[in-house]
C-alpha cells in the first residue's frame, strides 16, 4: 500500500498515524497522544508549554491530532533527528531554520540599548514581545512595540496574549517595562524627538509601500538620540525573486528591497550605514538562478556577504 505513495512524507505520515492510533492508551486523553507523538517522531518529551498548547487544540478539534503528526514530521527537528531517512527538505523545516538564524542575529548582533522602539514586534507566544522572546541579551529598560490592531493582524488567533497587550507600561521583567501601541509604525507620533536608543525593525519594512518606508525612516531618524541605532532585517529581492519572480514571497508584503536599495535610502535620510550582514546564504541558487529550498535549510547562518543571502541585516546610526 505504502509503495504507491511517491511522497516519502506521506508514507511516513501514514505509518506514524497508524502506530499512534493502534495504541489504546493514546486515546485516553490528549496528553497521551501528544507525549507519544513527540517520543516517536522527535525522540523527546514535549515541554509543558507544548503539552498545554496541543491539549487545547485537540480538545477543540480532535482532528488536530493529525496536524501535530504532520507538523512534527515536516519540522527541522525531525530532519536533524533522522538524517538517515534522507528526506527532502520541507518548506516548514526551512522556515524553522530561517527563524533560528534570525534568533541568533538578535542574540549576537544587535547593539546594546535601554530605550527601544520595536516596529511590528508583537510575539505570538510571549507578552514580552519578539525582541525579548528571541533573547535580546542587553539590559533594556523600556520597549514600545508598534503592531497592528487585533482585527487587522494576520493569524491573530495564534497570539496567546493578545488580550493582554496594553498601551500603558507593563513590567514584564524586573526593571523592564513594555507597552503596545496598536497602529501602523509609519507614524511614530507620541514618541518624543531624540528619546530612543534603538529602533528595531524585524522583518517589517517590507510590509509597507516604498513611500511609507521613506516616511518611517524619517520618523525613526526623528525619535533617535544622536548616536542612536536603526537596525533591521528584511528579505533580499536579489534572492527572493528566484523563488517568486512575479510576486512577493508573502501576501502582506508591499515591497522587497535589495541591500543596495535599502542602504541608499537610509543614507539619503541622513543615517550612517555601519555594516550589513546576510542571513542564510544561497550562493548556488544565485549562481544557477534557480531557487533551492534545501540550500536555505542547510545554510541557516549569518555571514558578512548580504548580496547572496535570503535575508539581510542593516545596522545604521544617526550621527552624533
Amino acid at each position: 500500500m505504502f509503495a504507491r505513495l511517491r511522497d516519502p512524507y506521506q508514507r511516513l505520515y501514514i505509518r506514524y498515524t497508524i502506530q499512534l492510533a493502534l495504541n489504546p492508551l493514546n486515546w485516553v486523553d490528549a496528553t497521551h497522544w501528544v507525549c507519544a507523538a513527540y517520543a516517536q517522531l522527535v525522540n523527546r518529551a514535549p515541554t509543558s508549554d507544548e503539552v498545554n498548547h496541543w491539549n487545547e487544540r485537540i480538545r477543540a478539534r480532535p482532528r488536530d491530532r493529525l496536524v501535530l503528526i504532520w507538523l512534527l514530521l515536516t519540522s527541522a527537528e525531525f530532519l536533524r533527528k533522522h538524517p538517515n531517512k534522507r528526506l527532502p527538505v520541507s518548506v516548514t523545516a526551512a522556515a524553522e531554520e530561517l527563524h533560528r538564524a534570525r534568533v541568533q542575529l538578535v542574540r549576537t548582533e544587535l547593539p546594546s540599548a535601554e530605550v527601544i522602539v520595536d516596529l511590528g514586534g508583537a510575539c505570538s507566544w510571549s507578552i514580552e514581545g519578539a525582541l525579548l522572546a528571541f533573547g535580546y541579551p542587553h539590559p533594556a529598560r523600556e520597549i514600545t512595540i508598534f503592531d497592528l490592531p487585533p482585527d487587522q493582524r494576520m493569524f491573530a488567533d495564534t497570539f496567546k496574549y493578545l488580550s493582554a497587550e496594553r498601551s500603558e507600561w507593563m513590567e514584564v521583567r524586573p526593571g523592564v517595562r513594555v507597552r503596545y501601541w496598536h497602529r501602523s509604525f509609519v507614524d511614530l507620533d507620541g514618541i518624543s524627538d531624540q528619546s530612543v536608543d534603538l529602533v528595531w525593525s524585524g522583518e517589517t519594512i517590507e510590509h509597507v509601500t516604498r513611500e511609507e518606508a521613506r516616511q518611517t525612516i524619517r520618523e525613526v531618524y526623528r525619535v533617535l538620540k544622536p548616536g542612536g541605532y536603526f537596525c533591521l532585517d528584511t528579505p533580499n529581492r536579489l534572492v527572493t525573486r528566484l523563488q517568486f519572480p512575479d510576486r512577493w514571497i508573502h501576501p502582506e508584503h508591499k515591497y522587497e528591497y535589495t541591500p543596495q536599495e535599502l542602504s541608499q535610502g537610509l543614507q539619503e535620510a541622513g543615517f550612517e550605514v555601519l555594516r550589513m550582514l546576510g542571513i542564510c546564504p544561497m550562493p548556488r541558487s544565485v549562481q544557477q538562478q534557480v531557487f533551492d529550498v534545501t540550500e536555505l535549510y542547510v545554510n541557516a547562518r549569518i555571514t558578512d556577504e548580504p548580496e547572496n543571502c535570503y535575508l539581510f541585516y542593516v545596522e545604521a546610526r544617526k550621527p552624533s
